[in-house]
């Protein structure tokens, strides 16, 4: 699979409206898997805690600038 950066995969949600996009995140000794989906004004994000996450593009950017994911599937 391909990694994308954070803009490039918020840029994919938005094309994708309402698919779940199933990502993960590495630094290298770590990987977390994300359900990810753009609902138009908010991104919905559930982490391996099952804790879903209401962000803000802003917020999100914010907070996984330098981040690179790795698409693992689209439902």
């Amino acid at each position: 699979m391909n990694k994308v950066s954070t803009n490039e995969l918020i840029n994919l949600l938005k094309l994708n409206r309402g698919k779940v996009f199933e990502v993960s995140i590495s630094n290298g000794f770590l990987k977390a898997t994300h359900l990810i989906y753009w609902g138009g004004k908010i991104l919905y994000d559930t982490g391996i805690d099952s804790i879903e996450i209401k962000w803000k593009i802003e917020e999100f950017l914010e907070n996984y600038f330098y981040s690179y994911w790795e698409i693992e599937q689209v439902v």
